[in-house]
């Protein structure tokens, strides 16, 4: 009855100012997948979640999330426990000035640690995306509990300059949370990078972040230790969509998330889109890219690209992880009286090649193979909706359906037979994609 009435009065406390309904939505997926290119995916700890976050007129905020936790690798210790977290914030502006902003955010929730079964949903994402299933027993006797939270953050954000269409400002946040018998932590963050009328941004940086577990879940532990340390940080807005990736610098783990935020922004229309962000998935590796456009004319633009993806081995504690970055140059031509433009794309870089092993825990993974690569890439195909005809705040968004063809460095690169993506990473790869476009008129600022 306690904790039930606990859950209650956070509920109470952070709905309270909410009667007039958010201001924003924003939806987020959380997997050890988003990497980014940078770091590993294990397909263990921090594995996957998702959050639901409002934001109301007041500035107050209102976040449930939800995270699957395992020690899949350490075969003593072997676990996983879920856990549900229900926050609520409210930021208090301490000075804003010009060029500067401090703000104190004190926040309170309760955490629900235990069987949740997220197990039935990591197997059936799994079963989707042709990956071996997973049977791991839950720590602590299958028990739930649940411990109460509070915690603060303090922000400060310096804008060094302002250009023509954005801010290019650093942002500094310490911040420290405490929730007796699950965590404690502390850490800060330092980033740097360009605003440009809250819809689309750039920023990174480091953080360090020590994380004390005082439950007994053995793999809330491992977790905890994992997450301890020296990160990476890289924070993107491109319209409605929104990613943040994380590095761990002494252990390669990486983890990420995705997602949308809904009524952000201002109604600002442009004719041309001078610069345009692209997220798409590839077909058939399940790989995700991001590329960026950057117009010159009518007709040609430069472009930059990323994408990756990674494959567990069968019957190994090991896991495969492909990157590339790309850079080049981008022709289309727009089709009169339909809502079509063709285009090709030719773009040449590095890929990077890092296949590790397990079998001593997440957290101590040996390198197996580690290669950088030179590589190619000729993209062509179809833009849909590019002239405005999808409009939300500002941001003109569309579709791509495209295909084409790698040139990959080989030579020399041996691996082992189990190894069935470096096995398919043959000379000249044929591939198809899939994406959601985000065009931005620096006119319409």
């Amino acid at each position: 009855m306690k904790q039930v009435l606990l859950i209650c009065w956070v509920l109470l406390l952070t709905l309270s100012p909410a009667a007039a309904g958010p201001s924003s939505v924003s939806m987020n997926i959380y997997n050890d997948m988003f990497t980014f290119g940078f770091g590993s995916n294990p397909d263990d700890l921090r594995s996957y979640g998702a959050a639901l976050k409002m934001t109301f007129p007041s500035g107050g905020s209102l976040e449930l999330s939800t995270i699957g936790l395992t020690n899949r690798y350490e075969e003593a210790n072997k676990g996983r426990i879920d856990e549900i977290r229900l926050v609520g914030r409210y930021p208090l502006h301490i000075a804003e000035g010009k060029h500067t902003r401090l703000i104190l955010t004190p926040y309170a929730g309760v955490v629900l640690s235990g069987p949740l079964g997220y197990q039935g949903v990591q197997n059936i994402i799994h079963q989707v995306l042709d990956i071996e299933q997973v049977d791991i027993p839950y720590d602590n006797d299958g028990r739930i509990t649940v411990h109460p939270m509070a915690g603060a953050a303090l922000s400060g954000t310096l804008r060094i300059m302002r250009s023509d269409h954005a801010d290019f400002v650093t942002r500094a946040v310490l911040r420290g949370h405490s929730a007796p018998g699950w965590e404690h932590e502390i850490g800060g963050d330092l980033k740097v990078g360009f605003i440009e009328d809250r819809q689309l941004s750039l920023l990174g940086g480091i953080s360090y972040q020590y994380r004390h577990s005082s439950s007994s879940s053995i793999t809330h532990q491992r977790v905890s230790q994992s997450d301890t340390g020296w990160n990476i940080l890289l924070e993107t807005k491109a319209g409605i969509i929104t990613t943040l990736a994380r590095w761990n610098l002494d252990n390669l783990h990486g983890t990420g998330s995705i997602g949308i935020t809904l009524g952000e922004g201002e109604d600002l229309v442009g004719d041309d889109q001078d610069f345009r962000i692209t997220h798409s998935f590839l077909i058939p590796i399940i790989g995700h890219n991001i590329s960026l456009r950057r117009a010159l004319t009518p007709y040609l633009g430069v472009t930059g690209s990323l994408s990756y993806y990674s494959r567990s081995v069968d019957g190994h504690d090991q896991r495969e992880n492909f990157a590339s970055w790309l850079t080049g140059v981008d022709a289309e031509l727009q089709l009169q009286s339909i809502p079509c433009t063709l285009f090709m794309a030719l773009e040449g870089g590095v890929r990077h090649i890092l296949i590790l092993d397990y079998q001593k825990g997440t957290s101590q993974a040996e390198k197996l193979l580690d290669e950088h690569r030179a590589t190619a890439e000729l993209t062509g195909g179809l833009r849909l909706f590019q002239q405005g005809e999808i409009l939300y705040q500002g941001v003109s968004y569309g579709l791509e359906l495209s295909g084409g063809v790698q040139l990959n460095d080989t030579r020399g690169l041996d691996g082992q037979l189990q190894w069935k993506g470096l096995q398919e990473l043959t000379t000249w790869v044929p591939f198809a994609q899939i994406g959601l476009t985000a065009g931005f008129s620096w006119d319409s600022n």
